[in-house]
């Protein structure tokens, strides 16, 4: 499985992974909707109920932000719409390729949640 939109800001732990203020702006705006609608049909592995800070914008925070989405493929935070909708965050070409044909065909992954699945999302996000 592949982590998406994991950043050293939110994880701070780990210094190799891309800053969120060196993506902002970087996704094409004709593609913004198709990652949005993909990134919503995504099927939540892991719930964490607390909100998150919001680290573009200080001083708010998001609901649930650090809760697991998966296609299946990708594991994503909740909290990674939010920085695509107001920051245009730049995203892996092949996952906007996946999520442009999904959105063009109204096709999008069913995943069933199995514990193997979900050891699979926490090792990806690095939390296993």
């Amino acid at each position: 499985m592949k982590a998406l939109g994991f950043f050293a800001e939110v994880e701070p732990s780990t210094d190799t992974l891309p800053r969120l203020s060196d993506l902002a702006g970087e996704l094409d705006p004709a593609v913004k909707p198709f990652v949005l609608q993909y990134l919503a049909h995504g099927t939540p592995v892991f719930d964490v109920t607390e909100a998150t800070p919001n680290h573009i914008d200080p001083g708010s925070s998001i609901p649930g932000g650090a809760s697991l989405i998966t296609d299946g493929e990708w594991v994503w935070r909740l909290d990674l719409s939010n920085y695509v909708s107001a920051h245009a965050l730049g995203l892996p070409e092949d996952f906007i390729a996946i999520a442009r044909a999904a959105s063009h065909s109204q096709i999008f992954p069913s995943v069933v949640v199995t514990p193997q699945l979900v050891q699979c999302a926490l090792t990806a996000a690095r939390w296993a």
